[in-house]
């Protein structure tokens, strides 16, 4: 029996090895630091950064502990870390250590400051009892208005000019951004913005360049590039996140090239088809008439997509449910009716938008490989083999082989809206891992490199 451990137990199952994928996120301004705002909200945070921070703000925070009360005067040429957090929420008091720990690391560099929710702050003081950064009560609510808070913990940094920097940073870059601001001076801080539109004005002229390409015609994306498929000996000397291990023999481990694999339609997807060539996959199923199978995982996967698109195919399967099994017997009437199932299918990527395809799991044949696969325990087969929903996404490399896997949540947890508070995190520090080791998305990534190169030299 081949077994990943407890990988669809908890998304942290995989933890041990994320820490290795480092904090390389994508940025929504080309910085390399990712942000955790999705839609409107992102919209108007990246309106504010770059900008001064509004110093009113500090006013507004009351209770201080730890410290004096932090002033514009007081942080002026310093970097400053400003977390959200509240002593009633675990996930945010959880992070206060590590912040803890960045403040130590970087000394007189960096001004930690932790603002309070306006609710619970009489329980504060216990939990910072092992923190020296000072702290502060927004009893006002102010302080979040201002920053557009939206829950807790939220990163803000403020650069060495005073700016407000980073916006709502992802907990998987906050380390960058800190290290960032801090080997930056002052004055590069205050001509930033110069730069950048320095820059902008000549990558626009460049833009506006003819290229001739694809028979004489312009385009303005490059098209896909042919390029040299890799050995499969390429594929099994690298050290992939996910070992798999026959729990039959010792847990002795099992060569790569017995890895299971997972091979995806060729046709039938809705959405438009899916580009595979030289691109990590990423897999997930989900049922229409189960909720916790797709709010809001739908959503935050077409960010994946949009994020990663370049080198990372998100594929959502529609599971088609054994109309004899217990679950379907759960689930409205059609539940297992394949043209229900596509039409649903086709109604959830028109309204959702999503900028991945979905394909129909019709004879529950992708839920059949997983289960063949034997990788997990005789339940999960059996509930595979039925096309129930395991709420999980498996990355598969480019040889199709599966790399890695996370979970979402359980099923006691999903149906009261609970899922693993770091699935999203890891199941993105987990795809750039595997895309930074794929023999696959290499050889393409170097041939898109040599088609620009060409380009720009006129060929």
């Amino acid at each position: 029996m081949l077994t990943a451990g407890n990988q669809l137990m908890r998304a942290g199952a995989v933890g041990g090895v994320l820490a290795i994928a480092g904090a390389t996120g994508l940025a929504s301004a080309d910085d390399g630091i990712a942000r955790e705002a999705i839609g409107p909200r992102a919209e108007q945070l990246a309106e504010m950064e770059r900008q001064p921070f509004p110093s009113e703000l500090w006013g507004g925070l009351e209770s201080w502990a730890n410290g004096e009360a932090v002033t514009a005067d007081s942080i002026d040429g310093k970097v400053v870390l400003v977390v959200s957090w509240a002593s009633w929420n675990r996930q945010s008091t959880s992070v206060l250590r590590r912040v803890e720990s960045l403040a130590s690391r970087h000394g007189d560099d960096l001004i930690v400051v932790g603002v309070h929710h306006e609710r619970g702050f009489d329980g504060a003081a216990n939990a910072a009892r092992r923190i020296s950064f000072p702290y502060a009560h927004d009893a006002s609510g102010e302080f979040r208005s201002g920053l557009n808070i939206d829950g807790d913990p939220d990163f803000y940094l403020i650069d060495r000019a005073g700016q407000l920097r980073f916006a709502d940073i992802r907990s998987e870059s906050l380390n960058d951004a800190v290290q960032m601001l801090v080997d930056e001076s002052a004055s590069d801080a205050s001509t930033l913005n110069e730069r950048l539109a320095a820059e902008a004005a000549a990558a626009e002229a460049e833009a506006r360049r003819p290229t001739r390409v694809n028979q004489g015609g312009l385009v303005g994306e490059i098209p896909e590039v042919a390029f040299d498929k890799p050995l499969d000996s390429e594929y099994t000397k690298i050290n992939w996140p996910l070992q798999f291990v026959d729990a039959n023999q010792s847990n002795r481990a099992i060569p790569q090239e017995d890895y299971p694999t997972i091979v995806l339609p060729s046709t039938g997807y809705i959405g438009g088809q899916p580009k595979f060539d030289g691109r990590v996959r990423l897999i997930f199923f989900f049922h229409p008439d189960v909720r916790v199978s797709h709010t809001p995982i739908l959503e935050r996967m077409n960010r994946l997509q949009q994020d990663y698109g370049r080198d990372l195919q998100v594929i959502g399967i529609i599971s088609n449910i054994d109309p004899n099994s217990q679950t379907a017997k759960d689930l409205p009437a059609g539940a297992s009716d394949p043209e229900r199932m596509e039409r649903l299918g086709r109604r959830f990527h028109e309204t959702l938008a999503l900028e991945y395809p979905l394909i129909l799991d019709e004879g529950r044949g992708l839920a059949t490989q997983l289960a063949d696969a034997n990788k997990f325990d005789s339940q999960s087969d059996q509930n595979m083999r039925d096309g129930n929903v395991l709420l999980f996404a498996a990355l598969l490399g480019t040889d199709e082989r599966v790399r890695g896997l996370v979970g979402f949540g359980t099923w006691t947890t999903a149906t009261r809206g609970a899922f693993f508070p770091d699935w999203e995190a890891d199941l993105e520090a987990l795809s750039q891992r595997v895309i930074e080791l794929d023999p696959g998305a290499k050889a393409r990534r170097e041939a898109e490199a040599e088609y620009l190169r060409k380009q720009r030299q006129g060929g």
